[in-house]
């Protein structure tokens, strides 16, 4: 199962009626607005669910990707977190103790133990976290720790990235828009040979 958030374009495409001085330059600048607020973003909820658990960003980052770009005419993105597979205690600064291993999920719960468990020290078994299901040496079965994704939706992050998505895009496409429109404006008053403060009367005018 997947985690999905799709970063509509909708308010993009009301944009484009405000400029009308560069209508081809408008899409291109759009699609990358979009792409760039999401990868942004996926940054962003790395550094959230480390709020909530104790993992390195990059491990989050991997549990995370992009499977939809923003293009010209077609204005969304995707984000798709891994599955609710539970992800190694390795992640989660196993360490090998004389009693077994030891780790640590969140700051709330602490430290936790797993008595007999191997593994963080040896590199052919992954430094992942095992246990001997048998009294013989195998076989041994390896000890996972929380899914990212469950931590996700368990702590309505989900609702948390419409509403930064939202705030974001908005922000950004606008900005790009002015950008664009004063662009237009200086690029129009120089093949008029106007003057900079006129020019600049006309961007105040037209933006406000």
């Amino acid at each position: 199962m997947q985690s999905t958030f799709e970063i509509k374009g909708n308010g993009l495409n009301a944009l484009m009626n405000v400029l009308t001085e560069t209508p081809k330059k408008l899409p291109k600048q759009l699609s990358m607005v979009t792409n760039a607020v999401t990868k942004e973003h996926k940054k962003a909820i790395g550094r959230e669910v480390r709020n909530h658990v104790l993992i390195k960003l990059k491990d989050v980052l991997n549990q995370i990707k992009q499977t939809k770009y923003s293009k010209p005419g077609s204005y969304d993105a995707i984000l798709e977190m891994k599955g609710r597979a539970r992800i190694s205690l390795k992640y989660f600064g196993a360490r090998q103790t004389k009693m077994g291993v030891s780790y640590k999920i969140n700051k709330k719960d602490g430290t936790q133990k797993i008595k007999s468990a191997f593994g963080p020290k040896i590199p052919r078994l992954g430094k992942h976290v095992w246990l001997r299901t048998t009294k013989k040496r195998t076989p041994i079965e390896k000890v996972l720790g929380p899914s990212l994704l469950a931590c996700y939706l368990k702590n309505d992050l989900l609702t948390w990235s419409e509403e930064q998505l939202s705030d974001e895009l908005g922000k950004q496409a606008a900005k790009r828009v002015r950008a664009l429109i004063v662009s237009a404006i200086r690029k129009q008053g120089r093949a008029e040979g106007i003057s900079t403060e006129l020019i600049n009367d006309r961007i105040k005018q037209r933006l406000g």
